[in-house]
């Protein structure tokens, strides 16, 4: 397939292709968000949380993504205080308590690395 075609079945092209003028505005002003800070702006909490279990959505990892994060948890701190602590859960480090958060394969790793650790002890 060419890459003409290829862009042609973008999301923002089928949308214009179709006349959904507001689909394609969304499409625009969320292009450079992240899956986790599209969760956190439409307040979709426990979904984000589902998906960063099962490694569909990664914490954010670049200090651009993390500061565009963290001023959309602000945004709804007043109405939606469970964004903002699923966004502190999910910009720490990996502790006892936020093992769930993880996914899968995550888990693993941390378990090998208590086990490796334990029998070195």
């Amino acid at each position: 397939m060419s890459i003409r075609m290829r862009q042609a079945f973008t999301a923002l092209n089928l949308a214009a292709r179709h006349g959904r003028i507001g689909v394609g505005n969304w499409l625009r002003a969320v292009r450079r968000w992240s899956a986790l800070q599209i969760a956190v702006n439409y307040q979709l909490f426990s979904a984000a949380r589902a998906a960063l279990k099962i490694g569909q959505i990664s914490p954010e990892t670049d200090l651009a993504s993390v500061t565009r994060l963290v001023d959309t948890a602000r945004q709804h701190a007043g109405k939606f205080p469970q964004g903002v602590e699923l966004v502190r859960e999910a910009m720490a480090t990996w502790a006892p308590a936020r093992h769930m958060l993880y996914h899968p394969t995550f888990r693993h790793a941390i378990r090998s690395v208590i086990t490796v650790a334990l029998r070195v002890r």
